[in-house]
């Protein structure tokens, strides 16, 4: 992936979350440059709600979590997230 849009909000995950699905449905087709959101907020999703959603995301776009060149472990990352 050469090109891309992050946006990173201070909202929680399920703000991000919804962004995110607006964006990729509106101007992903117009602009054919994948779009990824972070945010700093709570992950206030469900381990397997937002894995889902994240997936059907990057799905849209022909992404997989595989073509991140930085790729993480989620269920790892969720864990540490909802242990503390």
């Amino acid at each position: 992936m050469n090109q891309y849009i992050h946006l990173h909000i201070k909202g929680n995950a399920s703000t991000a979350i919804k962004l995110w699905e607006n964006l990729v449905e509106k101007e992903y087709p117009k602009k054919n440059i994948p779009i990824i959101i972070t945010w700093e907020g709570e992950t206030d999703l469900e381990p397997h709600e937002l894995g889902q959603k994240i997936g059907r995301i990057l799905a849209k776009m022909g992404l997989s979590i595989l073509t991140l060149k930085n790729t993480i472990n989620i269920v790892e990352e969720l864990k540490k997230e909802f242990d503390t």
